[in-house]
């Protein structure tokens, strides 16, 4: 069987993600030489493959230097199986005194987190937000409900406790619950947004963030 036009491309393409050294590709059975198609870092392709190449991975860094937080393995067995989209840390800032009020800075994070204009960064995506009883928020995707489907089309669950060692944990867990289309781009500009809010980068358009009494210390999500 022949390889297609489309494939050899598509393959052509990846093999230059992995080493820029190559200057052509061979496919045995066609006993020729295609010259690789150099992708430009800016480009939708490369950006598109590298996506998918960190997806990959994820798991992979969980398990390693991006350890879960101690307090997950006590969430709800469905949310705790849900692909992971952001793991935050927070720092609690000294007052004048060098005291730490952890329950003010939690308060105050959380009361952020609720409140987020989770609309005004998905204009075009329907969506319902519903506040939690931990503090988190429950971010649902909505669509046109049919015979065959229903009208949640998956959504985003974020959940703010305090480290047990210091600080204050953000965790956000996809919900796949209905979804039937991925909804990856949905969910890159919602974590990127709230990281960016959080950090107090963006106060204009996703309020003001606690930065007086917290810090982001680190971050993990699949499109650093």
């Amino acid at each position: 069987m022949v390889p297609t036009s489309k494939f050899l491309q598509l393959l052509c393409s990846v093999s230059f993600i992995f080493t820029s050294n190559v200057t052509c590709f061979v496919v045995p059975s066609l006993k020729k030489s295609i010259p690789t198609r150099r992708i430009s870092p800016t480009s939708g392709n490369y950006n598109y493959l590298k996506q998918q190449l960190v997806y990959i991975t994820l798991q992979e860094k969980e398990n390693s230097e991006f350890d879960a937080f101690p307090w997950e393995d006590a969430l709800p067995a469905d949310d705790n199986a849900e692909e992971t989209l952001l793991r935050l840390h927070l720092s609690v800032k000294e007052d004048d005194n060098n005291n730490v009020d952890m329950e003010t800075a939690l308060d105050q994070v959380q009361k952020y987190t609720q409140s987020f204009p989770f609309a005004a960064v998905l204009p075009v995506q329907p969506l319902q937000y519903l506040p939690t009883h931990d503090g988190g928020v429950d971010v649902l995707f909505l669509r046109k409900k049919t015979k065959e489907k229903g009208s949640v089309d998956g959504g985003m669950r974020f959940f703010v406790r305090p480290d047990p060692s210091g600080g204050i944990d953000i965790l956000v867990k996809r919900n796949s619950k209905g979804q039937v289309i991925s909804k990856m781009f949905t969910e890159k500009l919602v974590v990127q947004s709230f990281v960016q809010g959080i950090s107090g980068e963006n106060d204009e358009k996703t309020g003001k963030a606690p930065t007086d009494l917290v810090s982001v210390q680190s971050v993990f999500h699949p499109w650093l």
